[in-house]
């Protein structure tokens, strides 16, 4: 009887000096699990020393065609283990990041042997730039970021001409080549804080790249610093004669012709490689056609990479072929995104009648029951794609009744759609207006997808 009134008070005093301690859940941050090769972890793919969603983003973006990754991120990326990057992948990080799993599939798959990665024996250092609307979204030492003496950490660019219209980032490129990482970054890709433009005019920008002011996963804080207006020295240049139509251009120029089909008015063509800042040199009219069209007309250097025509807040897509002395491009009522196909013309093909008939359909037709996500006043979208020709395309659904929205597909090859729901106070169709979106889906004429209850992103049928 002593004995077992022994053991029983040994097993009570076990059982107290447990519980007096807390019973702490094993957090996905305690994760340690390298990458075959590399020096970093399973989904950190932006390779920062951190996963987090700005890691799930990098990946979504990814998987539609929105950024870039070298052949270690896609191992970094590809946390799953099957040999692709994609929105499956962006979902396992997303749950990690919320502690909805503690590991990666792809960690079981880890083989004994690691393949190595070539590392680069000393990596390269970057620079910061700011790219936007005033510079056509390209990495350029005209617009890169030099460090703030007056404040440690923090970067500065002087001078920098804004419109209320503008829309910018900042982003870090090494060696001028396409950007590793942009500033501010989340999931409404939001921009640069352009608010601040109170007015057309030349600001100072700051920046810090260490996320002060909001959410650490936010990364990068923007500010603005208006300058006031120098006086203007007056121009005693005496200003060129334009370019009559047919005569020669100078040597290294061309001239180009713009008709105006869809009347914008105030037409400018703007070409990079050192041309005039957004939007460009104003045209001069040149003529009034057949057609009652106005046609425009510019001399530019011969040497451009490309021109954009553009009017009163319309554009055309970027133009890089047929570039020569006397080309003439009209605009038709067709878009690539928000922006104006063209058509490349001379004085026989122009044509005689509306040169902008409506695309023919190609009669694939889809439905969407959206359910839940039919709230807010939502609106809806679909954007088709074909990974292996690198195009795709964005298209309204229409409500039909009975809660169901339907959408004839553009017409062209594609190999997957998504159906995505949009901010109903833009009326652009885009990932910066995105709300939700569903996972990349197989087409089928005729099919009535429906969104599961209570699902809001990443779907399948």
């Amino acid at each position: 009887m002593k004995r077992t009134t022994k053991l029983v008070s040994v097993l009570l005093a076990v059982l107290i000096a447990l519980s007096s301690f807390s019973i702490l859940p094993i957090s996905a941050f305690d994760h340690s699990s390298k990458a075959p090769g590399s020096s970093y972890e399973f989904g950190d793919v932006n390779r920062d020393g951190v996963i987090d969603i700005i890691d799930a983003t990098l990946v979504q973006k990814y998987s539609v065609d929105k950024a870039t990754l070298d052949n270690e991120q896609k191992i970094l990326g590809d946390v799953n283990g099957d040999g692709e990057v994609d929105i499956l992948d962006a979902t396992l990080v997303q749950k990690f990041v919320v502690d909805r799993i503690s590991k990666f599939p792809v960690e079981d798959k880890v083989p004994t042997e690691p393949t190595t990665i070539e590392e680069p024996t000393e990596a390269p250092e970057g620079d910061y730039y700011i790219l936007g609307t005033m510079n056509g979204w390209s990495v350029s030492d005209d617009y890169k970021l030099t460090a703030n003496e007056a404040a440690d950490g923090e970067f500065v660019f002087t001078g920098l001409k804004l419109k209320t219209t503008d829309k910018f980032k900042v982003a870090y490129s090494v060696a001028g080549a396409e950007p590793r990482m942009w500033f501010p970054n989340g999931y409404n890709d939001n921009y640069g804080q352009h608010g601040e433009i109170t007015a057309d005019g030349t600001y100072d920008l700051y920046f810090r790249p260490d996320g002060q002011g909001g959410e650490d996963w936010f990364k990068g804080v923007i500010y603005l610093e208006a300058k006031e207006a120098p006086t203007a020295e007056p121009d005693t240049t005496v200003a060129p004669e334009p370019t009559e139509p047919g005569t020669a251009a100078p040597a290294g120029t061309i001239t180009v012709k713009f008709t105006d089909a869809l009347g914008w008015g105030d037409v400018h063509v703007y070409y990079w490689n050192n041309g005039a800042e957004w939007p460009g040199t104003a045209m001069e009219k040149a003529e009034v056609n057949d057609f009652g069209q106005q046609v425009y007309i510019a001399e530019i250097p011969a040497d451009v990479e490309g021109i954009i025509f553009n009017g009163n807040g319309n554009q055309t897509v970027d133009i890089k072929t047929d570039i020569a002395d006397g080309a003439q491009w009209y605009t038709v009522d067709e878009k690539e995104g928000n922006n104006y196909q063209v058509t490349l013309v001379g004085e026989e093909t122009q044509p005689t009648e509306d040169p902008t008939p409506d695309p023919e359909p190609t009669g694939t037709t889809v439905k969407l029951q959206p359910n839940n996500w039919a709230n807010d006043g939502a609106r809806f979208a679909i954007y088709v794609f074909n990974d292996s020709t690198g195009t795709n395309a964005w298209a309204d659904m229409t409500a039909v009744g009975d809660g169901t929205y339907t959408v004839t597909i553009p017409e062209g090859t594609w190999d997957k759609v998504i159906f995505v729901r949009m901010n109903p106070s833009a009326t652009a169709n885009n990932w910066n207006n995105k709300w939700n979106q569903s996972a990349n889906l197989d087409i089928t004429d005729g099919k009535l997808y429906t969104v599961p209850s209570n699902s809001w992103d990443y779907w399948t049928a």
